[in-house]
């Protein structure tokens, strides 16, 4: 398996790379891994991500804190723009990293080496704006070259670290809280505040409408324009990527109770989609990750 260094990335003395990559309809990247930290924030488009052979899906406003030593790959099934950052820890004193770790989340998102951790934030618009303000603001800092602009980058890793955590603690408590005051993203936000919170249980699209304040013969077509993502292909993803973690972690529950836990009634059904995502029937996988 490959693994990409950072110093082939970097333009600068600092120990950072930054760059927009647009990725054209069906491109899949070769499964890798890197020695350093990567973070991958999704600005338009959508796709499927790969991760320690756990699978996220992935639209607008999404972000992927990948760990050093993480394997990983991705898929695209539509042009798909997004941030792609990496860097070392080591740029930060013991002292910062320290104040890093003060953060519940900090370790589990940017040291752990466990295979099982969940590495994807699903933001709300109003917060995916704030990360991408920050994004941008680094990139200025990195391709700059007035006095202070080392410093600059630093302080917007920095800020972009820091409100990274907060936002992971803001959404283990209360998702909703991301959400600021009355602005045009309330309605997307709330649908998938719906989705991720109801994902286990029978899709009900009247109640996902009535959170989101439209009716229920508009939410999908809203859901699609806005992210790009069908909401049926956006809620299957998710409910494989749940399915992926019962299978590791439940060796002793059938496919069909796995099926039923999370959202599947038809256990055939069920396999048809965990192949299309995943590329292997359920029992597959469960044989592959038990190797």
């Amino acid at each position: 398996m490959k693994t990409f260094h950072l110093k082939d990335f970097k333009s600068g003395k600092l120990p950072i790379a930054l760059n927009i990559q647009r990725w054209k309809k069906d491109n899949v990247s070769n499964e890798h891994l890197h020695d350093c930290v990567e973070v991958v924030y999704v600005l338009s488009g959508n796709g499927v991500n790969f991760i320690n052979n756990m699978t996220y899906p992935t639209i607008a406003g999404d972000l992927y804190v990948i760990a050093r030593g993480a394997t990983h790959t991705f898929y695209s099934n539509t042009e798909l723009v997004f941030y792609n950052l990496m860097f070392h820890l080591a740029l930060f004193s013991a002292k910062e990293q320290e104040y890093f770790r003060e953060h519940p989340g900090f370790q589990e998102l940017f040291e752990s080496r466990e295979r099982n951790v969940r590495c994807k934030l699903s933001l709300p618009p109003p917060a995916a704006e704030r990360l991408r303000t920050l994004f941008d603001r680094l990139r200025e800092e990195l391709t700059g070259t007035a006095p202070g602009a080392q410093l600059g980058a630093k302080a917007y890793l920095t800020l972009l670290i820091n409100e990274i955590c907060r936002c992971r603690e803001a959404l283990r408590k209360a998702p909703s809280s991301l959400t600021r005051g009355d602005n045009p993203f309330n309605s997307l936000s709330r649908i998938i505040e719906y989705i991720n919170s109801s994902y286990l249980r029978p899709f009900d699209l009247e109640q996902a409408a009535a959170a989101a304040g439209l009716s229920s013969s508009y939410v999908g077509e809203f859901f699609r324009a806005r992210t790009g993502v069908p909401l049926v292909r956006y809620l299957s993803v998710l409910r494989v990527e749940k399915a992926q973690q019962l299978l590791r972690e439940r060796p002793e529950w059938s496919i069909t109770e796995i099926a039923s836990r999370c959202g599947f009634e038809d256990s055939s059904y069920f396999t048809r989609v965990f192949r299309k995502i995943t590329g292997r029937t359920p029992r597959d996988y469960r044989k592959f990750i038990g190797k």
